[in-house]
């Protein structure tokens, strides 16, 4: 799986929760919570320090909300990158 770092769809940058949905192979979000997909893309993310810059604070805090039901304990993408990769 090639993981692009321009981030673009139609001109409009992705979000974080998008962004792991079409590179996991759903459909829409909600199907991210059937999938184990997404923490392949997220260790890909992890391996491309740039793209960990390219997602705002608040989308990693939605994303670690959504997928995992969890506050952020952390103050950092990484933080909370290293929580949503944790089984």
């Amino acid at each position: 799986m090639q993981v692009d770092n321009s981030l673009e769809k139609t001109g409009n940058p992705m979000e974080l929760l998008e962004f792991l949905t079409v590179y996991s192979g759903c459909q829409f979000i909600s199907d991210l919570k059937f999938s184990t997909q997404w923490k392949v893309v997220l260790k890909r993310i992890s391996e491309q320090e740039i793209l960990i810059y390219q997602f705002s604070l608040d989308e990693w805090k939605q994303a670690l909300k959504y997928l995992k039901n969890e506050r952020n304990s952390g103050q950092s993408r990484e933080e909370i990158l290293r929580q949503l990769l944790k089984e």
